[in-house]
């Protein structure tokens, strides 16, 4: 029996390719959320994890001791954001960089203070010629790494440095 679903995004989707599900910003009804990642404990704290409002509500069910069940309505923009990051890449992927563009639009306007999505925006923008708006969206980016809770950030910093001097090399 299949449970129609949508796959919310998890602190180890990078490690397992999968097509993308976009989650809307706001979800009515059941959400099934393992206690690993409600804790922040993979994702960081505060606005890092797109499961913190989470922590203050209790479950309504518990699976297993580990599926946390919550039922309600709950917005979730730094999900859906992450969902449309996810999109993003695998539209760059096929070089659908028009439509990677859009996703990373989507992404930082759901959520303008994600790292992971001002890269996917300078990304797609950097793929498509326009260094100027890249440079910008990955300075926006090095920013954040370095303001918004720097010790969960770090994998970032020396990437984007990397890509701010390349852009910037003559």
């Amino acid at each position: 029996m299949e449970i129609p679903c949508k796959l919310l995004p998890s602190s180890t989707s990078e490690l397992i390719p999968a097509p993308t599900d976009v989650i809307p910003p706001t979800i009515t009804g059941a959400v099934f959320v393992s206690a690993s990642e409600v804790s922040g404990m993979l994702w960081g704290p505060g606005e890092l994890n797109p499961y913190l409002q989470f922590q203050a509500i209790p479950p309504k069910e518990k699976i297993a001791s580990s599926i946390l069940v919550f039922d309600g309505r709950f917005e979730m923009p730094l999900a859906s954001a992450i969902t449309h990051e996810n999109k993003a890449d695998e539209f760059f992927q096929h070089n659908e960089l028009e439509l990677a563009l859009s996703e990373a639009r989507v992404a930082v306007a759901l959520a303008p203070k994600s790292v992971g999505a001002q890269v996917a925006l300078g990304n797609a923008l950097l793929h498509l010629k326009r260094d100027d708006e890249a440079r910008r969206a990955f300075q926006t980016a090095l920013s954040l790494a370095q303001t918004v809770y720097p010790e969960f950030q770090k994998r970032w910093v020396e990437r984007l440095q990397t890509i701010l001097t390349r852009l910037s090399a003559p």
